[in-house]
Protein backbone atom coordinates (compact mmCIF):
# COMPACT_ATOMS: atom_id res chain seq x y z
CA UNK A 1 0.00 0.00 0.00
CA UNK A 2 0.70 3.51 -0.60
CA UNK A 3 0.84 6.34 1.47
CA UNK A 4 -1.91 8.79 0.24
CA UNK A 5 0.62 12.04 0.92
CA UNK A 6 3.75 11.33 -0.30
CA UNK A 7 3.24 8.19 -2.22
CA UNK A 8 5.81 6.40 -0.47
CA UNK A 9 5.18 1.99 0.03
CA UNK A 10 4.23 1.93 3.48
CA UNK A 11 3.41 -1.77 3.57
CA UNK A 12 0.61 -2.24 6.33
CA UNK A 13 1.61 0.76 8.84
CA UNK A 14 -1.44 3.25 9.65
CA UNK A 15 0.95 6.10 9.81
CA UNK A 16 3.71 6.81 6.66
CA UNK A 17 7.62 6.23 7.96
CA UNK A 18 8.35 9.34 5.94
CA UNK A 19 5.97 12.13 5.60
CA UNK A 20 4.19 11.15 9.08
CA UNK A 21 0.69 11.09 7.25
CA UNK A 22 -2.63 8.69 8.51
CA UNK A 23 -3.26 6.14 6.42
CA UNK A 24 -6.71 6.94 6.79
CA UNK A 25 -6.51 10.26 4.76
CA UNK A 26 -9.09 10.96 1.89
CA UNK A 27 -8.06 8.86 -1.45
CA UNK A 28 -4.68 11.37 -3.31
CA UNK A 29 -5.64 13.62 -5.66
CA UNK A 30 -3.99 14.24 -9.21
CA UNK A 31 -0.53 14.77 -8.31
CA UNK A 32 -0.11 16.42 -11.79
CA UNK A 33 -2.10 19.29 -10.80
CA UNK A 34 -1.13 19.76 -7.10
CA UNK A 35 1.46 22.29 -5.45
CA UNK A 36 3.13 21.81 -2.73
CA UNK A 37 1.15 22.23 0.60
CA UNK A 38 3.91 23.37 3.41
CA UNK A 39 3.22 22.30 7.12
CA UNK A 40 1.98 24.52 9.95
CA UNK A 41 4.79 26.47 11.80
CA UNK A 42 6.39 24.06 13.88
CA UNK A 43 7.02 21.71 11.48
CA UNK A 44 4.05 18.89 11.46
CA UNK A 45 5.52 16.16 9.34
CA UNK A 46 1.94 15.23 8.16
CA UNK A 47 1.43 18.67 6.21
CA UNK A 48 4.49 17.66 3.98
CA UNK A 49 4.38 17.31 0.24
CA UNK A 50 5.94 16.74 -3.19
CA UNK A 51 3.34 16.66 -5.68
CA UNK A 52 4.61 18.21 -8.39
CA UNK A 53 4.00 22.00 -9.65
CA UNK A 54 2.42 21.24 -13.84
CA UNK A 55 -1.35 20.31 -14.16
CA UNK A 56 0.33 20.97 -17.67
CA UNK A 57 -0.71 18.58 -20.35
CA UNK A 58 2.79 19.03 -22.64
CA UNK A 59 3.38 14.93 -21.77
CA UNK A 60 -0.27 13.80 -23.51
CA UNK A 61 0.28 16.12 -26.44
CA UNK A 62 3.19 14.81 -27.10
CA UNK A 63 2.03 11.10 -26.89
CA UNK A 64 -0.80 12.16 -29.07
CA UNK A 65 1.62 12.63 -32.12
CA UNK A 66 2.72 8.64 -31.17
CA UNK A 67 -0.90 7.91 -31.09
CA UNK A 68 -1.82 8.32 -34.52
CA UNK A 69 -4.98 10.36 -34.03
CA UNK A 70 -5.63 13.80 -33.10
CA UNK A 71 -9.03 13.63 -30.92
CA UNK A 72 -9.29 9.71 -30.52
CA UNK A 73 -8.51 8.07 -27.58
CA UNK A 74 -6.72 9.32 -24.25
CA UNK A 75 -4.19 11.85 -26.53
CA UNK A 76 -5.17 15.39 -26.54
CA UNK A 77 -7.33 16.80 -28.62
CA UNK A 78 -5.27 18.74 -31.97
CA UNK A 79 -5.82 22.27 -31.58
CA UNK A 80 -6.85 24.64 -34.16
CA UNK A 81 -7.80 21.10 -35.97
CA UNK A 82 -4.22 20.17 -37.53
CA UNK A 83 -1.04 18.37 -36.75
CA UNK A 84 0.65 22.06 -36.73
CA UNK A 85 -1.86 23.30 -34.10
CA UNK A 86 -0.23 20.25 -31.96
CA UNK A 87 2.72 20.68 -32.32
CA UNK A 88 1.91 24.62 -31.65
CA UNK A 89 0.42 23.07 -28.24
CA UNK A 90 3.17 20.95 -27.24
CA UNK A 91 5.40 24.20 -27.72
CA UNK A 92 3.09 26.51 -25.04
CA UNK A 93 2.27 23.66 -22.84
CA UNK A 94 6.28 22.58 -22.44
CA UNK A 95 7.34 26.69 -21.84
CA UNK A 96 4.88 26.92 -19.30
CA UNK A 97 5.88 23.79 -17.53
CA UNK A 98 9.85 24.37 -17.66
CA UNK A 99 8.84 28.09 -16.14
CA UNK A 100 7.12 26.71 -13.01
CA UNK A 101 9.85 24.52 -12.79
CA UNK A 102 12.60 26.97 -12.91
CA UNK A 103 10.53 28.26 -9.70
CA UNK A 104 11.77 25.37 -8.28
CA UNK A 105 15.58 25.69 -9.05
CA UNK A 106 18.37 27.38 -7.30
CA UNK A 107 22.13 28.09 -7.91
CA UNK A 108 24.16 26.71 -4.42
CA UNK A 109 26.85 28.48 -3.99
CA UNK A 110 29.62 27.20 -0.67
CA UNK A 111 32.76 28.87 0.53
CA UNK A 112 36.01 28.90 2.93
CA UNK A 113 38.51 30.43 3.06
CA UNK A 114 40.20 29.38 0.10
CA UNK A 115 37.69 27.94 -2.11
CA UNK A 116 34.12 28.30 -3.54
CA UNK A 117 32.32 26.16 -5.01
CA UNK A 118 29.21 26.57 -7.20
CA UNK A 119 26.23 24.10 -8.47
CA UNK A 120 22.84 23.73 -8.58
CA UNK A 121 19.90 22.68 -6.13
CA UNK A 122 16.17 22.00 -6.25
CA UNK A 123 13.01 21.54 -3.71
CA UNK A 124 11.52 18.43 -3.73
CA UNK A 125 10.26 17.52 -0.39
CA UNK A 126 8.66 19.77 2.08
CA UNK A 127 11.68 22.54 2.97
CA UNK A 128 14.17 20.76 1.44
CA UNK A 129 16.33 21.78 -0.88
CA UNK A 130 18.84 18.75 -2.92
CA UNK A 131 21.99 19.00 -4.57
CA UNK A 132 25.44 16.76 -5.25
CA UNK A 133 27.14 15.74 -2.07
CA UNK A 134 30.72 16.64 -4.30
CA UNK A 135 28.85 19.86 -4.52
CA UNK A 136 28.73 20.92 -0.76
CA UNK A 137 31.55 18.42 0.06
CA UNK A 138 33.98 22.28 1.01
CA UNK A 139 30.85 22.36 3.51
CA UNK A 140 32.01 19.24 5.43
CA UNK A 141 35.80 20.46 6.02
CA UNK A 142 38.07 22.90 7.73
CA UNK A 143 37.68 26.64 6.44
CA UNK A 144 33.81 26.11 5.87
CA UNK A 145 33.12 29.91 6.03
CA UNK A 146 28.97 29.71 4.55
CA UNK A 147 26.66 28.13 2.14
CA UNK A 148 23.92 29.91 0.23
CA UNK A 149 20.58 29.13 -2.27
CA UNK A 150 20.24 31.45 -4.63
CA UNK A 151 16.53 31.30 -6.52
CA UNK A 152 14.99 33.15 -9.77
CA UNK A 153 14.63 36.30 -9.93
CA UNK A 154 11.16 35.48 -11.39
CA UNK A 155 10.06 34.95 -8.16
CA UNK A 156 10.61 38.60 -7.00
CA UNK A 157 11.24 37.10 -3.57
CA UNK A 158 13.12 40.33 -2.64
CA UNK A 159 15.65 40.24 0.23
CA UNK A 160 14.85 36.28 0.05
CA UNK A 161 16.40 35.68 -3.16
CA UNK A 162 19.38 34.32 -1.21
CA UNK A 163 18.79 31.91 1.26
CA UNK A 164 21.86 30.60 4.37
CA UNK A 165 21.55 27.14 4.45
CA UNK A 166 22.46 23.84 6.63
CA UNK A 167 23.69 20.94 5.55
CA UNK A 168 21.74 17.99 6.74
CA UNK A 169 22.47 14.91 5.03
CA UNK A 170 25.52 14.00 3.21
CA UNK A 171 26.51 10.92 0.93
CA UNK A 172 29.51 11.19 -0.36
CA UNK A 173 29.06 7.49 -2.23
CA UNK A 174 25.58 8.30 -3.32
CA UNK A 175 26.74 11.74 -4.10
CA UNK A 176 23.43 13.17 -2.46
CA UNK A 177 23.39 15.88 -0.09
CA UNK A 178 20.14 17.81 1.54
CA UNK A 179 19.87 21.32 2.31
CA UNK A 180 17.80 23.34 4.72
CA UNK A 181 17.04 27.18 4.83
CA UNK A 182 18.76 27.89 8.63
CA UNK A 183 15.01 29.42 9.03
CA UNK A 184 13.76 26.33 8.29
CA UNK A 185 11.38 27.17 5.94
CA UNK A 186 11.96 28.08 2.19
CA UNK A 187 10.89 31.46 0.74
CA UNK A 188 6.77 31.91 0.25
CA UNK A 189 6.84 31.38 -3.35
CA UNK A 190 9.36 29.23 -3.84
CA UNK A 191 7.32 25.70 -5.70
CA UNK A 192 8.55 22.19 -5.28
CA UNK A 193 8.63 19.41 -7.73
CA UNK A 194 7.19 15.45 -7.38
CA UNK A 195 9.95 13.03 -7.26
CA UNK A 196 8.67 10.24 -8.95
CA UNK A 197 10.70 6.43 -8.98
CA UNK A 198 8.61 5.05 -11.84
CA UNK A 199 11.34 3.13 -13.73
CA UNK A 200 12.43 5.27 -16.60
CA UNK A 201 12.62 3.91 -19.95
CA UNK A 202 14.94 4.00 -22.95
CA UNK A 203 14.17 7.03 -24.94
CA UNK A 204 12.72 8.68 -22.54
CA UNK A 205 12.14 12.22 -23.00
CA UNK A 206 14.07 14.49 -20.01
CA UNK A 207 15.32 17.92 -19.35
CA UNK A 208 17.18 20.15 -16.94
CA UNK A 209 17.16 23.49 -15.58
CA UNK A 210 20.73 24.35 -13.91
CA UNK A 211 23.72 27.08 -13.36
CA UNK A 212 26.32 25.41 -16.21
CA UNK A 213 29.37 27.38 -16.21
CA UNK A 214 28.46 31.05 -15.70
CA UNK A 215 24.53 30.85 -17.16
CA UNK A 216 22.46 30.90 -14.47
CA UNK A 217 18.90 28.80 -14.34
CA UNK A 218 19.64 27.16 -18.21
CA UNK A 219 17.48 24.91 -19.61
CA UNK A 220 18.36 21.85 -21.67
CA UNK A 221 17.12 18.28 -23.05
CA UNK A 222 17.11 15.11 -23.87
CA UNK A 223 16.52 11.47 -23.65
CA UNK A 224 17.27 8.07 -21.49
CA UNK A 225 20.28 6.99 -23.37
CA UNK A 226 20.37 3.63 -20.07
CA UNK A 227 18.07 3.77 -17.22
CA UNK A 228 20.33 1.60 -15.27
CA UNK A 229 23.87 2.58 -16.22
CA UNK A 230 26.68 1.02 -13.90
CA UNK A 231 29.30 3.82 -13.30
CA UNK A 232 31.63 1.38 -11.58
CA UNK A 233 34.49 3.36 -9.26
CA UNK A 234 33.60 4.76 -5.90
CA UNK A 235 29.58 4.45 -6.91
CA UNK A 236 28.51 1.55 -5.81
CA UNK A 237 24.84 1.54 -7.53
CA UNK A 238 23.14 2.02 -11.08
CA UNK A 239 22.83 5.80 -12.09
CA UNK A 240 20.89 6.97 -15.09
CA UNK A 241 22.49 7.44 -18.38
CA UNK A 242 21.25 10.69 -20.56
CA UNK A 243 21.88 12.11 -23.76
CA UNK A 244 21.97 15.56 -21.71
CA UNK A 245 25.43 17.48 -21.95
CA UNK A 246 26.02 18.30 -18.29
CA UNK A 247 29.05 21.04 -18.07
CA UNK A 248 30.53 22.44 -15.39
CA UNK A 249 27.60 23.95 -12.68
CA UNK A 250 24.99 21.79 -13.82
CA UNK A 251 25.78 19.32 -10.30
CA UNK A 252 22.93 18.51 -8.62
CA UNK A 253 19.76 19.69 -11.03
CA UNK A 254 16.85 17.96 -11.13
CA UNK A 255 16.23 15.66 -14.26
CA UNK A 256 12.66 15.83 -15.14
CA UNK A 257 10.38 13.89 -16.98
CA UNK A 258 7.59 15.13 -19.53
CA UNK A 259 5.41 15.69 -16.50
CA UNK A 260 7.87 17.70 -14.91
CA UNK A 261 7.99 15.00 -12.09
CA UNK A 262 12.22 14.40 -10.96
CA UNK A 263 13.72 11.22 -12.15
CA UNK A 264 16.85 11.78 -11.11
CA UNK A 265 19.91 14.51 -10.21
CA UNK A 266 22.57 15.85 -12.82
CA UNK A 267 25.94 14.79 -10.90
CA UNK A 268 28.86 13.98 -13.59
CA UNK A 269 29.25 14.08 -17.26
CA UNK A 270 31.68 12.05 -19.91
CA UNK A 271 35.11 14.20 -20.71
CA UNK A 272 37.00 13.34 -24.04
CA UNK A 273 40.39 14.57 -23.10
CA UNK A 274 43.02 12.90 -25.40
CA UNK A 275 41.04 10.43 -26.41
CA UNK A 276 41.00 9.19 -22.74
CA UNK A 277 36.87 9.19 -21.48
CA UNK A 278 36.72 10.65 -18.19
CA UNK A 279 33.30 10.70 -15.93
CA UNK A 280 33.77 13.38 -13.76
CA UNK A 281 31.79 14.95 -11.15
CA UNK A 282 30.48 18.57 -12.78
CA UNK A 283 30.77 21.37 -10.05
CA UNK A 284 32.57 24.56 -10.63
CA UNK A 285 34.97 25.49 -8.45
CA UNK A 286 37.47 27.96 -7.97
CA UNK A 287 39.99 29.82 -5.70
CA UNK A 288 38.29 33.30 -5.68
CA UNK A 289 34.83 34.23 -6.73
CA UNK A 290 35.93 36.02 -9.76
CA UNK A 291 37.84 32.71 -10.57
CA UNK A 292 34.56 30.97 -11.12
CA UNK A 293 34.35 32.74 -14.77
CA UNK A 294 37.69 32.37 -15.66
CA UNK A 295 36.96 28.41 -14.80
CA UNK A 296 34.43 28.06 -17.80
CA UNK A 297 37.49 28.17 -20.19
CA UNK A 298 39.10 24.98 -18.91
CA UNK A 299 35.74 22.82 -19.15
CA UNK A 300 34.07 23.79 -22.66
CA UNK A 301 35.52 20.59 -23.72
CA UNK A 302 33.01 18.30 -21.91
CA UNK A 303 31.05 16.35 -24.39
CA UNK A 304 28.91 13.09 -24.59
CA UNK A 305 26.75 11.52 -21.91
CA UNK A 306 25.34 12.94 -18.73
CA UNK A 307 24.77 10.80 -15.76
CA UNK A 308 22.18 11.51 -13.31
CA UNK A 309 21.24 9.90 -9.65
CA UNK A 310 18.42 7.60 -9.67
CA UNK A 311 14.96 8.97 -7.89
CA UNK A 312 14.90 5.83 -5.60
CA UNK A 313 18.35 6.70 -4.33
CA UNK A 314 16.88 10.49 -3.74
CA UNK A 315 13.98 9.07 -1.77
CA UNK A 316 15.79 6.87 0.35
CA UNK A 317 17.90 9.90 1.52
CA UNK A 318 14.77 11.31 2.25
CA UNK A 319 13.38 8.52 4.34
CA UNK A 320 16.90 8.63 6.57
CA UNK A 321 16.85 12.39 7.24
CA UNK A 322 13.49 11.99 8.49
CA UNK A 323 13.92 9.02 10.78
CA UNK A 324 17.30 11.01 12.00
CA UNK A 325 15.52 14.48 12.62
CA UNK A 326 12.80 11.98 14.64
CA UNK A 327 15.09 10.72 17.13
Amino acid sequence: MKCSCCGEEVGTASVCPVCGASLSAQPRENACAETYTRPAAGGVAGGKRYEGVSGNRWGEYFSSLFAGGQNGGNGAPAAQGDENGILEKIAEEKAELVEECSKCVSKVVVESTDMISSGTGWCGYGDYIFTNAHVVETATKPGFRKMTCEFSDKLHLGNQQVVPVDLIYYSAEEDIAILLPKSGRLPGGVKVLKIDDTPTKQGQLVFTIGNPLHYKFTYMEGAVANPDYNSGGKRKFKVLQTTLTLNHGNSGGPVMNAKGDVVGMATFSELEKETESVLNPIALISGDEAGLFQEVEKYKDILGYGFCVKSEAILDAIRKTEQNRRR
